[in-house]
């Protein structure tokens, strides 16, 4: 029999910070082995297909995005975050998903037809049929996924999340080598969801026994409603403008902003699975300790802007050089794309953050308004912009989502009672060297060699940005990250218990 869900442990568990910094490692090495492969047979299938094939399957794969948010109902964050989470708290919030997704599935297969002529891909049709198990997979692994993370054992969810993948790039290539096209993609999220939920469901943390709690329902629900309202809202925020490449542009331009966009997109998911969830479930148990809640905060920003914001700064200053040699010669405008998204990146690294530390506080209505001012900025940004290339649009659609940037962080301040000085002087060691960096390459790619291999100029302009913000990072806060990844390290390290 699987075991049930326990909420407590018959032996005193490690310490908060010790378990915490133990799910980041996991979620770390997880999300850096899964994206490598992942990204490993991207840039193979970019190079055997052609634009129209990734824009069409980059149109199935956004709807059935958009299915996955409407099947979670916001349940995953909110079983994360409840307090006094038990067993059959869980009954609802599965069945419901469950539900939902199957009929997403349902729609999937009878309306593919009407479906593809609205996207404007009448090949999508197929596609969107082949896709129609994914919702039904994704939810069954969603709420086992979240009470995994509830209890910061992210080693269950690493293993079972790379086996998934593996199968996942496999069936991709596979399927590329008997000339699927577009359905290469297809075939690999329909592999990975399907050998996610056999790994789960295989020794399952918990099983639905048909107890429903309806009268504790009503507070999950509170989470989770604007919890879900938000991810909507954050999904066509995001998502737009593929929509509107789409409409305006065709496939092609689409394939075109997707190669452009998976580098980013790649550093985001690494970000969000490594960073932001770990530190959801490691803050929410902070949430009632204002003053601890505040010191964490502060350090989760510096980290972020000496480490994941440089990285993203770092992609943009050597976005030429990086798609030409990832993704090859007939991705002309794929750098554009990569540039304008990577900066918006190093933003977004920190504003993470922000969002974690909001979700611990149990401010899932605030989530929700920034989310909405997202979508409304973005949207305006698109609607005035008359650029004709996926650059261009790329462009607006990101100056959009900067200006939500302001709120995002004058929120987390007030929830923490952070003061905008101290939080500056989190932000500028690494934002600084970052920039500084960036301008150095700027400078120096003009004095290249203009027949350099393409390589030799990634090596060259990439050593030259990281030793530039290795040597401004030593210099203005190596004593203080030193420390705190000496603290981190120690954290993680487990602990002789007295017999």
């Amino acid at each position: 029999m699987p075991e049930p869900l326990r909420m407590t442990a018959a032996a005193p568990p490690p310490p908060l910070k010790q378990r915490a910094v133990r799910a980041f490692a996991w979620s770390a090495l997880q999300s850096w082995t899964v994206k490598a492969f992942t990204l490993g047979v991207f840039l193979l299938l970019a190079r055997q297909l052609g634009p129209a094939d990734l824009g069409l399957a980059q149109g199935v794969l956004v709807l059935l995005a958009f299915v996955a948010v409407l099947a979670t109902q916001g349940y995953p964050p909110a079983l994360v975050q409840q307090p006094d989470l038990q067993p059959e708290d869980v009954e609802l919030p599965f069945a419901l998903s469950l539900a939902t997704a199957l009929a997403g599935s349902a729609v999937l297969l009878l309306a593919a037809e009407p479906i593809a002529r609205a996207l404007g891909a009448p090949g999508a049709a197929p596609l969107l049929r082949a896709a129609a198990p994914i919702p039904p997979l994704a939810a069954a692994s969603g709420v086992l996924v979240a009470l995994h993370r509830r209890r910061l054992e992210f080693g269950a969810v690493a293993r079972a999340t790379l086996l998934a993948h593996l199968a996942g790039g496999l069936a991709a290539l596979g399927l590329a080598w008997r000339g699927f096209g577009a359905g290469c993609l297809v075939g690999q999220a329909l592999a990975t969801a399907a050998t996610l939920a056999l790994l789960l469901w295989r020794r399952p943390v918990w099983q639905p026994r048909g107890r429903f709690a309806r009268a504790r329902f009503g507070r999950l629900s509170a989470y989770a409603g604007p919890a879900f309202a938000g991810q909507l809202l954050d999904f066509f925020a995001g998502r737009t403008i593929e929509l509107v490449i789409l409409s305006r542009h065709g496939l092609a331009v689409l394939g075109t902003y997707a190669v452009g966009a998976k580098l980013y997109l790649t550093l985001l998911e690494l970000l969000a699975a490594a960073l932001v969830e770990p530190a959801l479930a490691a803050l929410s148990r902070l949430a009632g300790e204002r003053e601890r809640l505040q010191r964490a905060y502060a350090r989760l920003v510096f980290l972020a802007a000496c480490t994941t914001a440089p990285l993203f700064v770092g992609v943009a200053a050597l976005a030429p050089e990086l798609c030409t040699l990832l993704f090859g010669p007939r991705w002309a405008g794929a750098e554009t794309v990569a540039r304008w998204l990577a900066l918006l990146g190093a933003v977004q690294a920190v504003q993470y953050v922000n969002s974690a530390t909001l979700g611990a506080a149990g401010r899932s209505a605030t989530l929700l308004g920034i989310n909405a001012a997202k979508l409304a900025l973005g949207l305006a940004a698109l609607a005035v912009t008359d650029a004709a290339d996926a650059g261009g649009i790329t462009l607006a659609f990101v100056l959009g989502q900067l200006a939500v940037a302001p709120l995002s962080f004058g929120l987390a301040l007030r929830s923490t009672g952070l003061r905008l000085a101290a939080l500056l002087r989190q932000l500028a060691p690494g934002l600084l060297a970052a920039a500084a960096a960036f301008a150095l390459v700027a400078l120096l790619r003009p004095l290249l060699e203009p027949g350099l291999a393409a390589a030799t100029r990634l090596l060259l302009l990439g050593a030259t940005y990281a030793g530039a913000v290795a040597l401004l990072l030593a210099q203005t806060c190596g004593t203080r990250l030193r420390t705190e990844w000496a603290d981190l390290a120690a954290a993680a390290r487990p602990k002789e218990r007295l017999a």
